[in-house]
């Protein structure tokens, strides 16, 4: 999932880039934070919300699920202080350096995400080392 979600973010990338290019700055954060925020809450709303209105009952999450959902949320809220902790560092300006320093942020991201959720390397039917329970 990891690699899926960098390639449905391909675009929004592009379109930050093109801004960004331009000297709009602030509209390529407002491009990358706005598309974030439909993604998480369309994302994750509407499929919930047509579940509720399709079976008639709430979504529930298993005990594991709930724990790994737990962990994605903490590591969200994580990189949003990072992100603001790098643009801060820099005196809000989107430097080079802030860019390097996202992209390894990111890297680490993927390291953690292969390492300790290897159910996440299931749906390329990778061998992974312990058992995925997600059902």
């Amino acid at each position: 999932l990891v690699f899926l979600a960098a390639g449905t973010s391909i675009p929004d990338a592009l379109g930050s880039i093109a801004v960004a290019k331009q000297g709009e700055g602030d509209m390529a954060v407002a491009n990358a934070l706005g598309s974030n925020v439909f993604d998480i809450l369309m994302g994750l709303g509407l499929p919930w919300l047509l579940y509720a209105i399709i079976f008639g009952e709430p979504l529930t999450f298993q005990a594991t699920m709930y724990d790994m959902f737990q962990h994605e949320v903490l590591l969200l809220v994580v990189v949003l202080f990072i992100f603001v902790a790098c643009l801060a560092a820099n005196k809000w300006q989107l430097t080079r350096t802030v860019g390097v320093a996202l992209l390894l942020f990111y890297a680490v991201y993927v390291v953690y995400a292969i390492v300790f959720r290897p159910c996440a390397l299931q749906a390329f039917d990778l061998p992974t080392k312990t058992a995925c329970v997600l059902d």
